[in-house]
């Protein structure tokens, strides 16, 4: 956990089981908030429309991101919802409520 209100708490958060999950991939330090992990050059944009692909960092919100995940299928992302809840399988659609208006603002991926 590593949000303000998350000292207390075991586990990861959207943005912490992102990091880590880069982490084991590339090795590299994308830092451990969604908005940091947006402005990074260690990640690459996936154009508007181009089809996104397993392992694709997802991010959800606004004019801003407030939630992050990761990429498995159509529809289906890894998600860490908040610290103290268990990682799992999540449909886009439970995003919504945990990432304000839940839109999809932007992908990025991993360097190969």
């Amino acid at each position: 956990a590593r949000d303000f209100r998350d000292d207390q708490r075991i586990g990861f958060d959207c943005s912490g089981l992102v990091y880590h999950a880069a982490w084991q991939v590339i090795k590299a330090d994308i830092g451990t908030w969604t908005g940091s992990q947006l402005d990074t050059a260690l990640l690459k944009d996936v154009p508007v429309g181009a089809p996104q692909q397993p392992g694709d960092l997802v991010y959800y919100g606004d004019d801003d991101a407030h939630h992050v995940g990761i990429y498995v299928a159509p529809g289906v992302i890894l998600n860490a919802p908040y610290s103290g809840m268990p990682v799992q399988l999540d449909h886009r659609d439970n995003i919504a409520p945990r990432a304000s208006n839940g839109e999809l603002i932007r992908v990025r991926r991993l360097p190969s």
